[in-house]
């Protein structure tokens, strides 16, 4: 036997065994799962072991993967904290987050200000992130994501429940003062958050009249959606915990105080094994000042 196996074969027996699938690390890795399947194999031909235990629904460690794999997951960490140190030296003290757009925005940048004070010496680059591929494919990254829980460790709620309620411009609230006129004017649909607009009339108590004739917009970028409601196109359905500051700064107008809550939320990605100082005192910062530390 040769002294290592190739490296790539590592980093994919580190991302099956963490995620105990084979589909979740093709998805991180960025490779098809036969090819991820197919390096397994070749790993453990080459050690002369199994490594895991393939079940019809479930992957399992062997004995010989679960005592293998602190060590390969050391040893990548090493790596990557020498290449961080000895090749990016300007950039030892930035740290990237990859961030809903609407979080950065409208949450993020108002509050970063307290993390700048409290480490001046850390640089951070925020990537807002729209769409599911802006996020990066590591596993060492801090992510910052809306939607429903996925049960996996290295994911951290931002924020008990939210709910959504009916927001729009100011000169379109003095014109409504009961649920029955939302129909009245134009519906804003953010297709990237949560839009139940029928369980909302259900909760207001009100139906849609006969022969209605309401023009309707829809957009994948809840920023978009804000904008749209400005510029008083509509009404649309604001989240709570992100929307204080368009409420308190008047931009917005929130009709009426029944809401409906979702199932999403905002959540944390960050694995603080594999993050650098500084980013862990970021996640740390982030859990502490969003109250769920």
């Amino acid at each position: 036997m040769k002294d290592l196996p190739p490296l790539q074969w590592l980093r994919v027996f580190e991302s099956s065994a963490r995620h105990l699938s084979f589909t979740q690390a093709a998805e991180e890795l960025n490779v098809t799962q036969s090819a991820v399947s197919q390096q397994i194999k070749l790993l453990e031909n080459y050690v002369g072991e199994p490594l895991f235990i393939r079940g019809a629904r479930s992957l399992q460690l062997t004995n010989a993967g679960s005592t293998y794999l602190p060590d390969i997951q050391h040893a990548l960490h090493i790596l990557r904290q020498s290449t961080r140190s000895n090749f990016a030296p300007s950039d030892q003290h930035r740290i990237t987050i990859r961030s809903n757009w609407s979080f950065s925005v409208l949450w993020l940048t108002p509050r970063i200000d307290s993390f700048l004070k409290a480490y001046p010496d850390i640089s951070v680059n925020i990537v807002p992130a729209i769409w599911e591929t802006d996020y990066s494919n590591k596993s060492d990254d801090i992510e910052i994501r809306f939607g429903t829980p996925s049960g996996r460790k290295n994911e951290f709620p931002l924020s008990k429940a939210i709910s959504c309620f009916p927001l729009c411009a100011p000169e379109l609230a003095t014109q409504i003062t009961d649920p029955q006129d939302f129909f009245r004017f134009g519906r804003i649909n953010s297709l990237g958050a949560a839009t139940p607009w029928g369980k909302i009339y259900q909760l207001y108590d009100v139906e849609p009249p006969v022969h209605l004739q309401q023009t309707e917009l829809s957009t994948h970028g809840y920023m978009l959606a804000i904008e749209m409601a400005r510029c008083k196109l509509g009404i649309m359905l604001g989240l709570s915990f992100i929307s204080d500051s368009l409420i308190d700064s008047g931009d917005l107008v929130r009709l009426f105080e029944v809401e409906l809550e979702i199932p999403e939320t905002y959540y944390l990605k960050a694995e603080s094994g594999r993050l650098s100082a500084n980013e862990n005192r970021f996640c740390d910062w982030l859990l502490q000042y969003s109250g769920m530390s």
